[in-house]
């Protein structure tokens, strides 16, 4: 007789027990980082580069508006103008925000579980981390290539710094998530069966 398939791939629910209170066991393998950064400070140096690739991108849109609330009672002043309207600057720039806030999730699952991870949270944290810093330093360095194209096509000369400070706070982005990216895939992460039971 064919076995069911498990709802949305969670074929890691074989890998739990249950004991003779009824609580569930884990008894599937794991991954233990053992690179040759120790695990604390490649975490933190994770959540800096993650963190703030995120700060910056909320930084991109939030800043220019302070500036703008500041100085709008002197003079007048608009935000940058392709932040605002151009879809060119602002699907690249909301792709960067959904991937980093994705990569900030990841990141978060992957230092709850410590050095020691199950293997189905090391495939759904450090394996595919990789592409969501991807993700959101392609996206964000589109963003800021948009903001700079949408000055050069429309002029901006009335908001020309709130043009440059986006696309430096979004090339910053960039620069963060490729950094983070680069660092994850350095890990390394050894597999290793259960020796125990888990409590």
């Amino acid at each position: 007789m064919q076995q069911k398939k498990n709802r949305r791939g969670r074929e890691y629910l074989n890998d739990f027990r249950r004991d003779v209170n009824g609580s569930y066991l884990y008894q599937g393998s794991y991954r233990r980082y053992t690179g040759s950064m120790p695990y604390a400070k490649l975490r933190g140096l994770l959540w800096a580069l993650c963190g703030g690739a995120l700060a910056a991108l909320a930084a991109a849109v939030a800043a220019p508006a302070a500036v703008l609330a500041a100085s709008r009672a002197a003079s007048a002043l608009v935000p940058a103008p392709g932040a605002m309207q151009q879809f060119y600057v602002l699907l690249p720039y909301a792709g960067a925000l959904v991937a980093g806030i994705s990569a900030v999730w990841a990141l978060a699952r992957m230092s709850c579980g410590g050095a020691r991870l199950r293997s189905y949270v090391y495939e759904e944290t450090v394996a595919k981390l990789p592409l969501r810093c991807l993700l959101t330093g392609v996206f964000a360095a589109l963003a800021a290539v948009g903001e700079c194209m949408d000055v050069f096509l429309n002029g901006g000369q009335d908001a020309i710094w709130y043009a440059v400070l986006f696309a430096a706070l979004a090339a910053a982005a960039a620069a963060a998530a490729f950094a983070a990216g680069h660092t994850i895939r350095a890990a390394i992460y050894t597999e290793e069966s259960d020796s125990g039971r888990e409590e």
